[in-house]
């Protein structure tokens, strides 16, 4: 078969299977990205978004004897897909509002949504096939507390880290850190102010001031973490069978040095990073720990030498960073995928 986009048999509202089925959004630019690479490697690949359940496509399954099969899906043109004949399944960004926009109530609305999004749930962890990665996997990796205690159990050096919004807590930190102290959120980076603009939302260096404000301290908990001092950052895209890595240069700019999401590309360079062997097996056993085969690691390597972990996104995004610094992390997922596909896979540690 000729690489690309699968199409239904002639003459069959059933689809041949593809080798992987992408699970993503309509606007999802690193899917984008990635399909000539699917292409050039000989991997067929099929798109849905079970956000269009049930408004436009349907899934089910059935428990046969003991055991859920005869997993199927029928995408919006009408195909239908049988997910035991795929090869894998790459959970990128679904979209998650299920019910239809002409919904009568909001009461009806969150039922639809509520139900719609707990039949996925067992759904995609009943499907018998590889994933990269498996949603419940990746939610319960992507929670902070949980991620920085595991990663601090593996060897990794770990930020002096409160979470929460007692004021007491935070100024007992502050103390300790002898003001070197940053706050950032636990998701949500984008918000909507008072005027109808919307502001983003950093990691910021913490001042006497700050503290003073008991209410602010109040209003949501957040992180407060010990100031780490910053050499580079590392973004590693991490595998179950490689590592690469990036080292951003955010220091090189006063508008990036607490938080390299504030670009400034014109005077940070992004440049490929060799992980000493150790720091790059625990990046390998952390994504094990909890079941992954892909996630992107952040980490800071300080002047003395110490890289530091600071969180793990099992559904991150990458093509930036191969864009920029040139790193085969397309090539890699392809990799990836054969390798699970065939049953070849083994994590390298």
């Amino acid at each position: 078969m000729s690489p690309s986009h699968v199409s239904p048999s002639s003459g069959s509202r059933s689809m041949s299977a593809p080798d992987v089925l992408i699970v993503t959004q309509a606007f999802d630019p690193t899917t984008e990205y990635l399909l000539p690479y699917l292409e050039r490697a000989g991997l067929r690949w099929c798109r849905w978004d079970p956000g269009t359940v049930p408004t436009a496509s349907t899934a089910s399954m059935q428990l046969v004897e003991g055991r859920w099969c005869e997993g199927t899906i029928t995408l919006e043109d009408g195909v239908e897909v049988r997910l035991d004949d795929v090869g894998v399944i790459w959970y990128r960004r679904p979209s998650i509002q299920h019910a239809p926009g002409t919904t009568p109530t909001a009461s009806l609305t969150r039922f639809l949504n509520i139900e719609t999004r707990w039949f996925l749930t067992g759904f995609w962890e009943c499907v018998p096939r590889p994933m990269v990665n498996r949603p419940h996997a990746g939610n319960y990796a992507s929670i902070k507390a949980v991620q920085l205690q595991t990663a601090a159990g593996l060897g990794f050096t770990v930020p002096r880290t409160c979470m929460g919004n007692a004021p007491g807590a935070v100024q007992r930190v502050w103390q300790d850190t002898e003001g070197q102290l940053i706050v950032k959120g636990f998701e949500q980076a984008l918000v909507q102010v008072d005027d109808g603009s919307e502001r983003m939302l950093y990691t910021s260096p913490v001042a006497a001031d700050d503290l003073a404000d008991v209410a602010s301290l109040r209003a949501c908990p957040s992180i407060w973490q010990a100031y780490v001092p910053k050499l580079v950052e590392i973004r590693a895209t991490v595998f179950g069978h490689t590592v690469l890595a990036a080292e951003i240069h955010s220091q090189h700019s006063p508008l990036s040095q607490h938080d390299w999401r504030r670009y400034d590309l014109e005077r940070t360079p992004y440049l490929p990073h060799t992980l000493p062997a150790a720091v790059a097996t625990r990046c390998i056993q952390l994504l094990r720990t909890y079941g992954l085969v892909y996630g992107a690691i952040d980490l800071i390597l300080s002047p003395d030498g110490t890289y530091t972990f600071l969180e793990l996104n099992p559904f991150g995004q990458w093509a930036w960073v191969q864009d920029l610094c040139g790193l085969p992390i397309a090539e890699a997922h392809c990799q990836l995928f054969r390798m699970l596909i065939d049953g070849s896979f083994r994590y390298a540690c």
